[in-house]
Formats: C-alpha cells, sequence, structure tokens
C-alpha cells in the first residue's frame, strides 16, 4: 500500500492506529475488548516496512547499515523498557494507594492496566505529531510528481514577464510606464523559485 499513497500516510495511520489501540487496551473490561484493540491494532500497524523502505530510500549506501543498526538497538530497548515500564504502572493503586483515582469506586480501581496504556499511548502520541509535522515522504514516484510539478510552476513563473511584454504592446503610456516599473523590479528581485 506504501507503494502507492506514499510512506508518510502509512506511518501517519499506522501511528495513529497504535495510539487509539493503546487507549481502547487500557479502557478494555473484558478479555474479547482488550483482544479486539490489540487485533486491530496490530492490523492496521503495519509500519515496519514502511519505516525501512523510508531508511533505505533517504540514506546512501554506506550509512544504511548503520541506521538500520539504530533500528535494531531502538527495538531491542523497547523491548526490555516497555515491560519494565509497563509492570511498574499496572495495577497502580496497590502500588501508590494515594494515587488521584485510587479512592474507593476511582477509575484506576476498575481500569487498573490503564495508566501503562496511557503513558505508551502519550509516547505514541508524540511520535504521531513528529510524523505530521517533521517526516518527509521518500516514495520515489511521489518525490518525481512534487519536482515536475514545481518545474512547470517554474518555467510558468520564467514566462510570465514575456507573455507580459507581449500584452504591454497594447497598453496606454501610463500603463506602459507602470509596466516597466514593474519588469524593473522583477529584474531587480530575485526568483522566489
Amino acid at each position: 500500500v506504501s507503494n502507492r499513497i506514499g510512506r508518510k500516510p502509512i506511518m501517519i495511520l499506522g501511528t495513529f492506529v497504535s495510539t487509539a489501540g493503546l487507549i481502547w487496551f487500557g479502557l478494555a473490561g473484558n478479555f474479547a475488548s482488550a483482544a479486539a484493540a490489540r487485533a486491530l491494532a496490530g492490523l492496521l500497524n503495519g509500519i515496519i516496512v514502511a519505516w525501512k523502505c523510508m531508511l533505505g530510500e533517504s540514506c546512501d549506501s554506506l550509512t544504511q547499515g548503520r541506521v538500520m543498526s539504530y533500528m535494531s538497538l531502538a527495538w531491542g530497548v523497547g523491548c526490555i523498557a516497555g515491560p519494565t515500564i509497563g509492570g511498574v504502572l499496572s495495577q497502580p493503586c496497590s502500588t501508590w494507594p494515594g494515587l488521584p483515582g485510587c479512592e474507593v469506586g476511582g477509575f484506576l480501581q476498575f481500569r487498573p492496566y490503564f495508566l501503562p496504556c496511557a503513558v505508551a499511548a502519550a509516547l505514541s502520541a508524540v511520535s504521531l505529531i513528529f510524523n505530521i509535522i517533521l517526516l518527509e515522504e521518500t516514495l520515489p514516484a511521489i518525490l518525481a510528481r512534487r519536482n515536475n510539478r514545481r518545474q512547470q510552476q517554474q518555467q510558468q513563473y520564467r514566462l510570465l514577464p514575456a507573455a507580459a511584454a507581449a500584452a504591454a504592446d497594447g497598453m496606454q503610456p501610463a500603463q506602459q510606464q507602470g509596466f516597466r516599473t514593474y519588469q524593473r523590479m522583477m529584474s531587480n528581485s530575485a526568483s522566489p523559485f
């Protein structure tokens, strides 16, 4: 799918689904709901392939191995740190009875696994924001389309003064003076492209 619509939309969709799935899992009141949350998050969160493609497309052959090793390192750290943090934060009312939400009938009494899921969802939401703002598309077909569009816009910008000069022949003297001022200003300024 990322070969058709691009890598960035897949990364954004996957991160969003991961965030929503974590919140749903933390709020699940029974096994069926928890299993459905994990199943949906697993089905729609196939970002590993898009992630590896983006790394391959944005790195040269000399740095590709090092960047891929950072990805493996981050995966390993996550596999160790994630369960540790989840274990510390799960069932917070037995560990920290004075925590807000741990009073009798409190939210964390009924949803003892929401806190670790909320922390993981918050980290995923930060990643989602970074993906939306900072992540650049790397799919070669999309980059080629953008480049062609940019070149067409630059060509149109270059043709604009020539078309305007041809139209100036039919102008009144006052209009021609204004047009010459415009041409002088445009020739002294840098192109915005």
